[in-house]
């Protein structure tokens, strides 16, 4: 490790966190410094590969303040506040690169109006044919039943059969799963539907997982689960041994 880069992560207290971050930084081309270390601490986030794409098309200064900016608008009224809008930012840029748009153009990389932004490139992606990745998902059922099944009080947790119906739960709830598809096919994630039990077809929550951590629920118009399922995630949590993503 370079003499220059030592300082900056001694002053932050380095940990696995920081190790990701400094390896992303250096596979971009960028100087690490003390300014996007404090950056992820202040804001507290966790996932550093969600900053791996937009590192590679811009500089740590325009990023941070891009989502600084996103952070002030949308922070306060987005699950899991900081990290969910970076999440949500992380699949714009996915969205983005399925559908080959330049993201050296900073007008592509830092829209005006991001959740305008976001839901055209995900409308755009999910009118491309899915039904390629239904044989993976279909296969996956039984293992997915075995560790993630799980019912509660009126509620259930189920996998998806298809690539469409992964569309089709977006669609209904107003939110952006439906780009997840090819993600699921390929393992880089699951998506799992909580539904009613009475209503098992009728979409109500949508969960990611990666392994034992739950990344993301969200409801209709993204919005944070209510009462009722939070109750219920807290149940499914200590039977499943599964945990919140920090």
């Amino acid at each position: 490790m370079g003499q220059t880069q030592k300082p900056c992560l001694q002053k932050v207290g380095t940990d696995i966190r920081e190790l990701r971050l400094l390896r992303i930084l250096r596979a971009a081309g960028h100087q690490p410094g003390d300014a996007i270390f404090t950056w992820v601490n202040t804001n507290k986030l966790t996932e550093m590969d969600q900053l791996t794409c937009a590192l590679h098309n811009t500089t740590p200064h325009k990023l941070m303040r891009y989502l600084d900016q996103l952070f002030a608008k949308l922070g306060n009224s987005t699950y899991r506040g900081c990290a969910g809008v970076l999440s949500d930012y992380r699949d714009y840029l996915g969205f983005c690169e399925q559908l080959g748009y330049d993201l050296k153009n900073e007008f592509i990389l830092f829209p005006k109006n991001f959740k305008r932004a976001h839901d055209q490139a995900n409308d755009l992606v999910k009118q491309h044919r899915v039904e390629q990745y239904d044989p993976q998902i279909a296969s996956m059922q039984e293992k997915l039943k075995h560790r993630y099944q799980f019912k509660s009080d009126g509620l259930i947790v189920l996998p998806p059969h298809s690539a469409r119906e992964i569309v089709v739960e977006g669609q209904k709830l107003h939110h952006c799963v439906g780009g997840y598809a090819q993600s699921m096919a390929e393992k880089r994630c699951i998506i799992l539907f909580i539904r009613q039990e009475a209503k098992r077809n009728k979409p109500f929550f949508t969960v990611e997982v990666q392994g034992d951590k739950i990344r993301q629920v969200r409801g209709s118009n993204n919005r944070a689960p209510v009462p009722e399922v939070t109750a219920f995630l807290d149940k499914w949590k200590k039977k499943k041994h599964l945990k919140e993503a920090a």
